[in-house]
């Protein structure tokens, strides 16, 4: 559960303390790494994530994180095309697997677990488009991909 991975964090210190909801429990990558290595996962980073990396991982057997900015998740609302300052991302979610073309075998998109969220479904779909687009505006876009 996110609890017990939040207990491990703050055993290991590989993430925030502090009584401010919206900080503690808060991590980098370096902290995710950690936390993945801990349960014996073999974790590396992966700037300047592009749905080629994430397919490429998931179709080896492993599995992802990636980093994200919370409100670009809401299937309601787009992210901006452009953003003159970038942005930095604020939330992580799992990649739960690649939605391909069936003939051309394009990456349409990615299906992302997010249990940040506050509905019953935490599946969400992210187009390639959508990807492509928080791709281009957030400082941060990273994955972890971790393998056994």
């Amino acid at each position: 559960t996110e609890a017990s991975v939040l207990r491990r964090a703050l055993k290991l210190n590989a993430c925030v303390r502090s009584e401010d909801k919206r900080l503690g429990g808060g991590t980098t990558n370096n902290n995710i790494i950690t936390i993945m290595d801990s349960y014996g996962l073999i974790s590396s980073k992966v700037k300047n994530l592009s749905l080629d990396d994430v397919a490429q991982c998931i179709d080896s057997g492993g599995a992802m994180m990636m980093s994200v900015k919370a409100q670009y998740l809401d299937e309601n609302k787009s992210c901006p095309k452009f953003m003159p300052l970038r942005s930095k991302c604020n939330h992580w979610v799992t990649v739960l697997g690649v939605v391909r073309q069936e003939y051309t075998n394009e990456i349409l998109g990615v299906y992302v677990q997010d249990t940040g969220r506050w509905s019953s479904d935490s599946k969400v779909y992210i187009s390639a488009e959508k990807f492509n687009n928080m791709r281009s505006i957030l400082d941060d876009f990273t994955g972890i991909s971790a393998f056994t």
